[in-house]
């Protein structure tokens, strides 16, 4: 956390030290959202009526439109820290919210990005999908489509499909 990380930077024995680096500190986000596996992200899913979540996927259209997690929000990877709230289209007020991807390389840009506007707007976390969807699928847990559940994942490329235990489970357009 950002103060621990400032009060642990004060106490150096070179004050001028310590204050620079507390500066370089200061200039990004108040602290990176929490990485979290996907067994937890599945049992936060099962808990919902108990504790509200919110699943952002972070790919594009195309990648969405192969396979998502059930009730996830899909917002394009390019969209601004600012419009993310706005996107969502739901309050987050009270909520704990997962961003995903492919690998989880774009979720973790934007959470890092919009962290503040998502807390500032009531969520009480913000969270990566560590490894992102390959993992989700790697865990034989559940995708679907706009036809209901389905076993494929838009890798974004093949080096990243190989990351798959079943390379079968690859493809890069929609079912019919």
């Amino acid at each position: 956390m950002l103060l621990y990380r400032r009060q642990a930077l004060v106490g150096l024995s070179m004050p001028w030290i310590a204050g620079a680096l507390a500066a370089a500190v200061w200039a990004g986000p108040a602290f990176e959202p929490d990485d979290i596996d996907v067994k937890a992200i599945d049992a936060m899913i099962k808990a919902a009526p108990k504790a509200k979540t919110i699943l952002v996927d972070v790919r594009t259209a195309e990648e969405f439109a192969v396979s998502h997690l059930q009730a996830a929000v899909h917002i394009e990877p390019g969209t601004t820290p600012e419009d993310v709230v706005k996107r969502l289209g739901v309050p987050v007020e009270g909520a704990n919210v997962v961003l995903y991807c492919t690998v989880a390389i774009r979720s973790k840009g934007l959470a890092i990005n919009a962290q503040d506007q998502l807390l500032n707007a009531g969520a009480i976390g913000v969270y990566v999908m560590s490894d992102g969807l390959i993992a989700w699928a790697n865990a034989d847990l559940p995708l679907v489509d706009v036809r209901g559940a389905t076993r494929f994942v838009h890798p974004s490329d093949q080096a990243t499909g190989s990351r798959l235990k079943d390379p079968s489970r690859v493809r890069f357009e929609p079912r019919d």
